[in-house]
This record gives structure tokens, C-alpha cells and sequence, in this order.
């Protein structure tokens, strides 16, 4: 086994593609791209499996090939998908293979229509224990190197992957083994019906807001440390305040509509979706609050591909 994965960490993949059919990658630099990982849910135990959702669009002209490294290690050197984890505790975690501190890596290439977006699934528990872990929040810090498509020449069919860079994924947050330790709140989210037209909306333009208005004893909406707040454990929001009189006060918190529908991972229209809101008390104990809302609009605004994931 151990040789089998030193071979898969050091040879690069080998995409075959359509024969007569000419791929050009158009997304030439990293200012371009658009990856988001985030997981499916933010209040793990040791026995849970840690599903994490991995997304690219492709927001060129042609058809592209994504080279997704899947097999995460702790350090960023050669050709490599990294996972920095921060937090107490956090070295406590267990890596599973060989090889896990440091690797060359490759992947296949995974095609990716014009305007569409790849989702797939990882399992983290296929690759860390957690087991030793105690109470903690955690930080997780993605880097993935980006590979392009290299064609032979304008006849071949097949072609070499060729390195572009790194990218930095935006950081997500997962409770591990906290439930008993967490605030639960009451949000309203609104709408609670989200359109797949979302997705072809300006990143800054249209918004969706998250209100929490009822406190557990003891705490107002006041008590929020603001730069705290996180939606599914990695969006930010655009804007926070506070708003009503005083006694009264209640916390509005608005969100980008696309990257709002871009971050709850694989969906249809007609299907449902549960979103949660974290964040921190100035006690320094953590809160969450979750809330349901559906998925609504043509089905031909979906930029999702249809197959659903590559786990």
C-alpha cells in the first residue's frame, strides 16, 4: 500500500480527452479562479464523519479541465493539496498515511462545462483521527495547487498538466466535540426561498438577511462580537448592525446572494437546505443558530453540473 500511494503522490495523471476535440484553458491567471470548500455541517464529534463540500466554476469561454488534488497533507511543498489546522488542540490530530507531512500530488482532470460549477464531496475522516481531540473550535486553512490542461499539439488528444500556481482558499470553521458547550439561537433568514438565478447575480449585488432577534437569559444582540459571524462556517457577511430601540435591539446581518447560494453545496430546484449562523459572545462562549430554506427557480439556472459528486 505504502508503495502504491508513493507512486500516486510523485506521477502526474494523464487526461484523455474526446478525440479531434481542442481544449484551451482560458483561465490563465490565479486572480481568475473561483474554488470554495466549506463543510456540511459545523458541530462535529469524534465519531462523525467530516464531510467536506469542494467547488470550482469555470468562468471562461471553453470548455476546461480541473486538475482537483484530493489527497490533503500538512505542508505546501512541491505540487500538493495542504490543510494548515489551527486551534487548541489541533495538534492532536492524527495523520493517517504516509507521506502526510509533506508530498508531490496529482490528480485527474474532471471537465467542467462553460458557466457551469464542479462539486464533490471528501471525506476528512479518510485522512485525520480526531479521536484525541477534546473540546475545541477549529480553523481550517485550504491551499490547493492549480493545474491546467497542456495539450500535445492542436491534433492530439491527449495532454500533460501543467502547474499555475497555488490558490488560497478561503478558511472554515468546525466546532469539534462542543455541542453540549454551544448557545443555540433562533434565526429568521429572509427570503427562506432561495432562486438558482442567484448564481448568475453580481458577487456584490443582492442580498439575503439573517435576523436574530429572541436571546437566550443573560445575553443581547449586543454580546455578539461581529467579526465572528459566519454562515455555514466560511461566508462572511457583507454588512452587521444593530437595529431597534433600546431593550429591544435586534441583529441584522446581510449576506451576498450568490455567495450565500454558491456555499450550501449540490442542489435542485424543489429541494430544501438547512443554513446555520455562528459566531461568539464577548464571555467568549460560541453560539449557533439554524434555519431551513428552500430552493426554488428554473432548473436550467443551475450552475451545479448535474452529476452531483465524486466522492
Amino acid at each position: 500500500m505504502k508503495k502504491i500511494l508513493s507512486v500516486l503522490f510523485f506521477i502526474f495523471f494523464i487526461a484523455i480527452i474526446s478525440k479531434g476535440e481542442f481544449i484551451e484553458y482560458d483561465e490563465g491567471t490565479l486572480d481568475n479562479q473561483v474554488l470554495r470548500m466549506f463543510p456540511d455541517k459545523i458541530s462535529i464529534s469524534f465519531s462523525d464523519d467530516i464531510i467536506l463540500n469542494y467547488s470550482k466554476e469555470n468562468l471562461s469561454d471553453k470548455m476546461i479541465y480541473f486538475f482537483a488534488l484530493s489527497i490533503p497533507i500538512k505542508e505546501c511543498e512541491g505540487r500538493s493539496f495542504c490543510l494548515k489546522i489551527e486551534g487548541n488542540d489541533s495538534e492532536k490530530i492524527i495523520w493517517k498515511y504516509d507521506l502526510s507531512s509533506t508530498s508531490m500530488g496529482g490528480s485527474i482532470g474532471r471537465k467542467i462545462p462553460v458557466g457551469e460549477i464542479l462539486s464533490f464531496q471528501m471525506n476528512l475522516n479518510d485522512f485525520i483521527d480526531i479521536a484525541n481531540v477534546g473540546q475545541t473550535n477549529l480553523i481550517f486553512y485550504p491551499k490547493v495547487e492549480i493545474q491546467c490542461l497542456e495539450l500535445k499539439n492542436e491534433n492530439s488528444n491527449a495532454g500533460n498538466a501543467k502547474h499555475l500556481g497555488f490558490y488560497e482558499i478561503e478558511p472554515f470553521r468546525l466546532f469539534i466535540n462542543m455541542e453540549g458547550q454551544l448557545v443555540n439561537l433562533n434565526i429568521e433568514v429572509n427570503p427562506d426561498k432561495w432562486n438558482l438565478n442567484w448564481f448568475h447575480m453580481a458577487q456584490d449585488k443582492g442580498v439575503f438577511t439573517v435576523w436574530i432577534k429572541e436571546m437566550p437569559e443573560g445575553y443581547s444582540v449586543n454580546d455578539i462580537k461581529q467579526d465572528t459571524i459566519l454562515m455555514n462556517g466560511v461566508l462572511k457577511p457583507t454588512d452587521v448592525k444593530i437595529v431597534g430601540a433600546e431593550g429591544k435591539e435586534r441583529m441584522e446581518i446581510k449576506f451576498s446572494k450568490r455567495e450565500g447560494i454558491s456555499y450550501i453545496g449540490y442542489i435542485e430546484s424543489g429541494s430544501k437546505k438547512k443554513i446555520n449562523i455562528s459566531g461568539q459572545f464577548t464571555d467568549e462562549k460560541w453560539f449557533i443558530g439554524e434555519a431551513e430554506i428552500e430552493i426554488t427557480g428554473k432548473q436550467e439556472h443551475n450552475r451545479y453540473q448535474k452529476q452531483k459528486h465524486n466522492k
